[in-house]
């Protein structure tokens, strides 16, 4: 009997830590800001080089921008949701924690960012204007934000 008690506390112990672990890996209440340079500064584009990537009433697009408005320091935040709560022509920030990533090394990597559109997502995968788009909802697995101004 003893020895079934143990066993069991050892596995409450386990979870317990298992649970401990993710919310030490999830931000806590801090604001967490974009980085400076990702987006268009007024129009909340995502910038990729001299390319932005945005959506408008005729769906996705990826154009050549001259203006090149970097957004600025805390000009854009990261607001925790579900993919469900995001809608068509949102920019959104996702990624999947897996290891030791967490957000604030995750919120550098362009191809975090994204632009919701009705069947899915279009976001930057390329250094050099290459556009990926997934037509199907990414799993539960992954950690969604709604980008909004600061």
């Amino acid at each position: 009997m003893r020895q079934k008690e143990i066993i069991e506390e050892l596995n409450r112990l386990k979870g317990e830590i298992d649970r401990l672990e993710k919310e030490l890996n999830k931000p806590q209440d801090e604001t967490i800001y974009v980085p400076k340079g990702i987006l268009e500064d007024k129009t909340k584009e995502i910038i990729n080089g001299k390319h932005t990537l945005f959506c408008d009433e005729d769906g996705w697009n990826a154009m050549a921008s001259s203006a090149n408005l970097k957004s600025t320091e805390k000009q854009y935040k990261l607001v925790p949701c579900e993919r469900k709560d995001l809608e068509s022509g949102d920019v959104a920030f996702c990624y999947l924690q897996e290891g030791e990533t967490d957000i604030y090394y995750a919120k550098e990597d362009l191809s975090s960012y994204c632009v919701v559109t009705d069947k899915g997502i279009v976001f930057w995968a390329e250094d050099d204007a290459g556009v990926s788009t997934c037509n199907y909802k990414l799993n539960s697995d992954y950690i969604w934000y709604k980008v909004v101004k600061a």
